[in-house]
Formats: C-alpha cells, structure tokens, sequence
C-alpha cells in the first residue's frame, strides 16, 4: 500500500486593515459582491479547504468589522508603518501564539481565488524548502496573495523597522518560492474599485 504525505492544515488570514482610498473611504471589506461582503465572501470561499484565522484590522475599525461576524485580528500597536506587511506581520505573530505554523495571507478583494491555492502554495514551498510562497500571474507580477511560516516574524519585523512598505521588497528579501497561475488570469482580479 503506497504511502501518502500528511496533509498539512493551512489557516488564512484576511487583509483588512487598508484606507480603502479607491472606495472613498467605505471599508473594501463591506463592498457588496454578488449580495455579500467581499470579506465574507473571502471567508466562506478559502474555509473549504483552509481554515480562518481571522479578519485583520485595526483597532479603529471595530466600529464596522465587529458587523462582519468574523473573528477578528487586531493589529497590535506599534511604530511600523501601515500597509499589507503589517497585516502580515500581525496575522503571523497571532497565529504563533495559538500553535499555527502556516499562514496564507491575502487582500480581502481577491473573491476569486482558487479553493485549493493555500494547498499549492504549501507544495511549492516543500518542494523547494522555502518559508513561504507567492502568488504570481503570468508575467511575474505578484499578487497580495501569500503563504507565509511563522518563522519569517523576525524579518518582516526587521524590515517594518526599517520603514519598508513596498510589499515586493519583503516578497523579494524573504526569497519566497514564486508560484506562477498559468490559468484564467480572471482569477486573480481583485475588486480594487466599487
């Protein structure tokens, strides 16, 4: 009888925490998709194959995210500049302390996303023993979709001290595997505007 690996569970997290500058300031996570949240919609979609970790805000959006119903990941306050990297940031250090070793990590406007991506992402990084994994599209671009191990905390944290907000830098210095969608590019639209 052939042998098959375990398989690890991957927990995702959802970004949520932005300005929603392109949405006049409505919070993205609210916007209405097909006659649900964006953020719920996110969450009902990837928690077929992974499980939620949390919504990831700060704490100045409570007002609106409590509404969601979802769990919650409060970014911690600190110095580091706000932007995707600290969303990350807090969803791995939350997922340490209750005993959770992978992380993928997106924006809360990608609805489309593959059920299975967290799955092909952990894969790769097997594959090529790397901490983590990217999401790409066919040209090499990266999208804000990530899987991320609770090891690469110390890095992100070094590099949000140093002010770096440019999430391709930290995709770049934590020499992440680069996972390529040959697929219907549709798939990784996200929902940048109402």
């Amino acid at each position: 009888m052939k042998k098959t690996a375990p398989v690890t569970t991957i927990h995702f997290g959802i970004l949520a925490g932005g300005d929603s500058r392109r949405w006049a300031g409505y919070p993205k996570a609210l916007g209405d998709h097909f006659g649900l949240p964006l953020a719920q919609v996110m969450a009902r979609r990837l928690a077929r194959t992974h499980r939620l970790l949390g919504l990831c805000v700060r704490a100045d959006q409570l007002s609106w995210a409590e509404d969601l119903s979802l769990p919650l990941v409060i970014e911690p306050d600190s110095d580091f500049p706000a932007g995707p990297m600290k969303g990350a940031w807090s969803l791995l250090r939350h997922a340490q302390t209750v005993g959770v070793s992978w992380v993928l990590v997106s924006a809360c406007d990608m609805p489309w996303l593959p059920l299975d991506i967290g799955h092909r992402l952990y894969r790769l990084t097997q594959t090529e023993k790397t901490k983590g994994a990217v999401l790409c599209d066919a040209l090499g671009r990266h999208n804000l979709c990530f899987l991320l191990h609770v090891d690469c905390i110390p890095a992100i944290e070094q590099l949000l001290q140093q002010g770096e907000q440019r999430v391709g830098r930290y995709l770049s210095l934590l020499a992440l595997s680069r996972y390529t969608w040959q697929y219907d590019p549709a798939v990784l639209m996200n929902r940048n505007k109402p």
